[in-house]
């Protein structure tokens, strides 16, 4: 189960499950059917519901996966706990290097500023 996987990996800082905001994804097409958002994060449970909100999971800036063994030789070219350069990286993150200077964050940025959003 993704929770008991979710609480293993936070330890003594993992939400109880009774406090979190359940978000149905059943017809998303997601693998999983649910997952939990904050308490304080009402609006963007009713946004996600209205259709107005989509999550965007696992989003990141490694190139290949990394593991405590290898992390420092694989992440050579990031800051990987830097919320600043974490920031600014997810903004022009481009792992092909097939739109140089604009990453998928600023690609998604020009979708909804485009929509008027």
């Amino acid at each position: 189960e993704m929770f008991a996987q979710y609480q293993a990996a936070r330890g003594d800082v993992a939400l109880a499950r009774n406090t979190l905001l359940p978000i149905d994804t059943t017809d998303s097409g997601q693998p999983c059917d649910s997952f939990g958002l904050h308490r304080r994060l009402t609006t963007l449970k009713s946004l996600y519901e209205e259709k107005g909100l989509a999550f965007i999971a696992n989003m990141g800036i490694l190139e290949q996966p990394a593991d405590m063994s290898n992390w420092v030789q694989k992440t050579r070219n990031t800051v990987l706990f830097a919320h600043n350069t974490q920031t600014q990286e997810t903004a022009a993150i481009d792992v092909f290097d097939e739109y140089a200077g604009i990453g998928i964050g600023g690609r998604i940025i020009d979708v909804l500023n485009e929509g008027g959003v």
